[in-house]
């Protein structure tokens, strides 16, 4: 026989979330609706050709909102001691219609990413985040956990905000609903100075 065993989680990977506390005002819903004449095909679905949305003055309030969560998870898991911000750098619309889905895929050029869903619903939509670590072995699984699972599945819902390390890989299914599933993704990096001496960097 042997004792209870104690497992710990090392090195964990930091999964924000933030809920808007109030409706989507129809002047922004309006804005959303005018940029979808201005979208690039993705490989399964649209986003806009306009990359900074987020500087746009009728987000003014999504974009505060945004920035809060920002210095939120700056302070809450990034924790730094040198003077820095979490600023965010580009934003752009998602679209997806009925029968689309967003591909896999991570985010480059960027520290932390994040997703405020606009129009989604907990019931039927969701993200998908990918353990991309490589196994060096696959043995068939019994049971899951967070040690040895590959994907992890995240219900969202209008309002709700995610913030994640850019490198991690995520999707989205396909949308089996008639109304289009939409969010405004965005990418963010570090301002001020990191470190000093021979190892200083100045963002």
């Amino acid at each position: 026989m042997i004792k209870e065993a104690q497992i710990e989680n090392l090195f964990a990977t930091p999964l924000y979330m933030n809920i808007l506390e109030r409706d989507i005002t129809l002047k922004e819903r309006n804005l959303i609706n005018s940029f979808q004449d201005k979208t690039i095909l993705n490989q399964s679905n649209y986003h806009t050709k306009e990359s900074y949305v987020l500087n746009n003055k009728g987000f003014k309030d999504l974009k505060k909102f945004t920035q809060q969560c920002c210095n939120d998870y700056l302070e809450k898991v990034i924790s730094p001691s040198d003077d820095v911000k979490l600023n965010i750098t580009q934003s752009w619309i998602n679209y997806s219609n009925q029968n689309q889905y967003h591909q896999e895929h991570c985010h480059s050029n960027s520290y932390i990413s994040g997703v405020l869903y606009i129009n989604a619903r907990e019931d039927s939509d969701a993200i998908q985040f990918t353990n991309s670590t490589y196994r060096f072995l696959n043995p068939n699984i019994k049971h899951y956990n967070v040690w040895n699972s590959k994907t992890r599945t995240l219900n969202v819902r209008t309002g709700m905000l995610i913030m994640f390390p850019s490198h991690l890989y995520h999707s989205v299914k396909v949308n089996r609903n008639t109304y289009t599933r939409t969010s405004i993704a965005f990418n963010t990096f570090l301002k001020g100075t990191i470190g000093g001496g021979l190892g200083e960097l100045k963002l």
